[in-house]
């Protein structure tokens, strides 16, 4: 799986995550589920710009590298 493939997959797996949480607000709306959106969701969602960043950043490194080699 290439850098852009696993950044594609992370992608489409973060929003279907919160897809599925923003379903599960509906009924469970109290203290924990708050605290879980708080101390979970949101680092989650921060830390998964940060890692796609990182994979564009990484891409990019390898083109050159390879545009370097040839």
């Amino acid at each position: 799986m290439s850098l852009m493939e696993s950044k594609g997959a992370l992608a489409k797996a973060t929003k279907e995550l919160f897809e599925k949480w923003s379903q599960a607000k509906e009924i469970w709306s109290d203290a924990q589920s708050r605290e879980l959106e708080k101390n979970f969701f949101g680092q989650l969602e921060q830390d998964v710009r940060t890692a796609i960043g990182a994979l564009d950043r990484m891409d990019s490194v390898i083109h050159k590298i390879r545009n370097d080699c040839e």
